[in-house]
């Protein structure tokens, strides 16, 4: 999988990021398209058009936004070289946006314990020394 990403600093908590994504790309034309273990945002089927494709990570002060090209016959491609790049460009855009949205969100009202390890695929809390989430079953 070739994904661009891109990392916010911000102590924002996950429910307003979230809540911020699920606001803010709609109104750009963007679906959601989530996976049981992703949350993905979409835009076009990539069989006639490029898909577009924006997910989002969580740790504790970060959030980390995936952004890539989906096509039915190459699969996932990175917003780097110059093939489809006025839509790569414009995805880029439009993550940089994301970023700075996100970035100017208000900090959590509480602090997020330093011993507790999340998810990278749902961001759920998970304890000390587990191997595995206890939401999605994905390997810490």
């Amino acid at each position: 999988m070739s994904r661009t990403v891109i990392t916010v600093k911000t102590n924002a908590s996950r429910d307003s990021v979230l809540q911020f994504l699920s606001v803010e790309l709609p109104r750009l034309g963007y679906t959601d398209r989530s996976t049981p273990t992703e949350r993905i945002w979409g835009k076009n089927d990539g069989v006639m058009v490029k898909g577009q494709r924006i997910s989002v990570n969580f740790q504790p002060g970060e959030v980390y936004l995936s952004a890539w090209l989906h096509d039915a016959l190459t699969g996932e491609s990175d917003l780097r070289g110059i093939v489809a790049k006025p839509i790569k460009s414009h995805l880029k855009q439009v993550v940089d946006q994301i970023a700075a949205g996100i970035a100017a969100l208000p900090a959590a009202p509480f602090s997020i314990p330093q011993n507790v390890i999340y998810c990278s695929v749902c961001g759920n809390a998970c304890k000390p020394g587990s191997s595995f989430c206890t939401r999605c079953g994905s390997r810490l």
